[in-house]
């Protein structure tokens, strides 16, 4: 939908995506339709939870998963996401795809992952970048850590490789040369729906 500036709440943009910065797994993030919504569901979290409000981005969900070692990337691989967005207001993952296969923007979310890794000076370990394609086309930046995939998605590439992944994390800490596998077959995390 269109957004529109709210100014109440110093030009936030709705509809929008409010996001409890320290919790893990979208616990708490929900998408919130104007600034009586956004104000309403404040008592969801704990006064001491910094809260992000963001632009509420259309598109399917991507994440790329980037081994670095001295600046150079070793290998980086594409996961389809699967959301309950649309069907409520919270943004759970319900399944993952690794790798994500025949997707028509992999070249673009790749170099997009590859272009912010860069403009970061990223040098060695695993990066996990959370993106958007748009309808039309665009990729946008949900958000990107230093850190391994959540949920199933290392063990995940383990089934999709054949060899897990932390070993080589832990050569590329220790300054060993890394040469992790593509997936040769895919697989796929499926999670059962819960009410909210």
């Amino acid at each position: 939908g269109s957004h529109r500036p709210d100014p109440d709440l110093g030009g936030v943009r709705y509809p929008a995506v409010l996001k409890p910065a320290s919790r893990r797994s979208s616990s708490g993030v929900r998408a919130v339709a104007d600034s009586r919504q956004l104000l309403s569901c404040l008592d969801e979290y704990l006064p001491t939870e910094t809260l992000l409000v963001e632009d509420y981005v259309t598109g399917q969900e991507f994440s790329v998963e980037t081994l670095v070692q001295r600046g150079r990337v070793v290998f980086e691989s594409l996961t389809q996401k699967r959301t309950n967005e649309g069907i409520n207001q919270r943004f759970v993952e319900l399944s993952h795809t690794v790798p994500a296969p025949g997707v028509p923007g992999e070249k673009a979310l790749l170099a997009a992952s590859r272009a912010i890794l860069s403009q970061l000076n990223f040098e060695d370990g695993i990066a996990h970048t959370e993106l958007r394609l748009t309808a039309d086309n665009k990729v946008v930046l949900m958000e990107i850590a230093a850190r391994t995939p959540g949920d199933g998605l290392l063990p995940l590439y383990h089934l999709s490789t054949g060899r897990p992944m932390e070993p080589d994390i832990i050569r590329i800490t220790l300054g060993e040369a890394v040469d992790y596998p593509a997936p040769v077959r895919v697989s796929r995390q499926v999670y059962l729906e819960t009410p909210p």
